[in-house]
């Protein structure tokens, strides 16, 4: 058997392919042995595909650990249970004891393969669910103990960018009307929404 595989990762090519062809535009500009393509490139559209690939050094940064805190969870956990009828169903234990602290001007990467837990942990710091326990801590209020009503003060502060573009943006609308419909929906005047956008 023979695997085509199409992509435009780099990594997942260097780990598994044989044989790479890099095409552009529509035509190979560069085909053969993966480690002779990787490593030592013919084609100038392929050195910069390889130079756009992110190092997995990071460049050096300065230590954020004396900015105050922006977000803490403490012991976030949640459990999904399913609900039978006369009798227990079965739990699922989705996060259990996540404790994590963002500081100001920080990025916090939380890593894991499909299933680990990153998206619930994500939507419940954001409580789109509701944790089975623990807090979330935002300027000093503890978010998952706050009633529905009482939250939308921190929508403003704590919003999520879907990974899915079609979640994050509606195709039917120009992206200008996505832009400014936050804004709007927290008070700003129309006018002024559009000059920001």
């Amino acid at each position: 058997m023979g695997v085509l595989f199409i992509t435009h990762d780099f990594g997942v090519v260097a780990e598994i392919a044989d044989r790479v062809a890099v095409m552009r535009e529509g035509e190979i500009v560069e085909s053969g042995i993966a480690g002779r393509v990787l490593d030592a490139p013919a084609h100038v559209y392929t050195r910069r595909l390889m130079a756009a690939v992110p190092s997995l050094q990071p460049p050096p940064r300065a230590a954020r650990d004396a900015a105050p805190v922006a977000l803490e969870t403490r012991a976030l956990s949640k459990t999904y249970a399913e609900r039978r009828w006369l009798r227990r169903g079965r739990e699922v234990r989705a996060a259990h004891d996540v404790s994590i602290a963002l500081r100001r001007g920080e990025t916090l990467g939380i890593v894991g393969e499909s299933g680990s837990g990153k998206s619930t942990v994500a939507r419940c710091i954001l409580r789109l669910v509701d944790p089975s326990s623990g807090e979330v801590l935002l300027d000093g209020a503890d978010l998952a103990a706050l009633k529905p009503a009482a939250l939308r003060p921190y929508r403003q502060s704590v919003q999520i960018v879907f990974q899915d573009p079609y979640r994050s943006l509606n195709p039917r609308r120009p992206v200008g009307m996505s832009i400014v419909e936050g804004p709007i929906n927290y008070g700003v005047a129309e006018d002024e929404a559009w000059r920001r956008a």
